[in-house]
């Protein structure tokens, strides 16, 4: 069941497909640009999986970067147009268009699931044993997300933000609503659905020595 405030999530990337692609591709988002891309990137190294399945993969530069690893990516948005984009990109690869609601109709099995900044929501219960049901024998989950405590929020409590995307230029159309977790939020949600963190990664900005995301290797 869709509640308004995902609504809300899958309307703003629908007016904002264009300018997002346009962000990743340019490299005009810095934290990423400075190493929350190639810490995820590293992770799936360690893990040396053979198959990865990234869900909320929008333009499609993760499955890019995994294939040109030898790993084979596939690629799921709810967003026609960001689909429609990664395709474009690379068609050599596999792009689904579904809802996480919908990822048991895809019939997928992999040995990693990976959230690169695509978790939103406020329940994530139904998400992550979703996601947990694609995965082969000792197969993993990775979340990669804001560091809670530096994700610019003025109070640390669990709660709806919008993003408003002002970083990166005046292209984007509306404003993003997005649920804030704290790091014990952020366990509880996987321990909710027998999900044990086995590893935690904090890539920093090495200009200011801060987090600027946090990563969890989940089994």
């Amino acid at each position: 069941m869709i509640d308004e405030r995902d609504k809300a999530i899958l309307h703003a990337w629908t007016v904002n497909a264009d300018a997002w692609t346009h962000a990743v591709r340019s490299g005009t988002i810095a934290s990423r640009e400075r190493a929350t891309n190639a810490a995820i990137r590293s992770v799936m190294r360690q893990l040396k999986p053979r198959s990865v399945v990234d869900l909320g993969c929008g333009e499609g530069w993760l499955c890019r970067a995994l294939a040109r690893e030898g790993i084979r990516a596939t690629g799921v948005d709810a967003i026609p147009a960001l689909i429609e984009q990664a395709r474009r990109a690379d068609p050599c690869s596999a792009y689904h268009c579904a809802t996480y609601d919908e990822l048991a109709t895809l019939r997928l099995q992999t040995d990693v699931v990976v959230f690169n900044f695509s978790l939103f929501a406020e329940a994530l219960s139904a998400t992550l044993r979703a996601a947990r049901a694609l995965l082969g024998p000792d197969g993993v989950i990775v979340v990669q997300t804001l560091h809670p405590w530096f994700a610019g929020v003025k109070a640390y409590r669990d709660g709806w933000h919008t993003e408003h995307f002002e970083e990166f230029g005046g292209a984007f159309k509306a404003g993003m609503p997005w649920y804030f977790r704290t790091l014990t939020s952020w366990h509880e949600a996987f321990a909710n659905v027998g999900l044990v963190v086995r590893e935690v990664c904090e890539p920093l900005d090495v200009t200011r020595a801060l987090p600027l995301s946090v990563i969890f290797v989940c089994r």
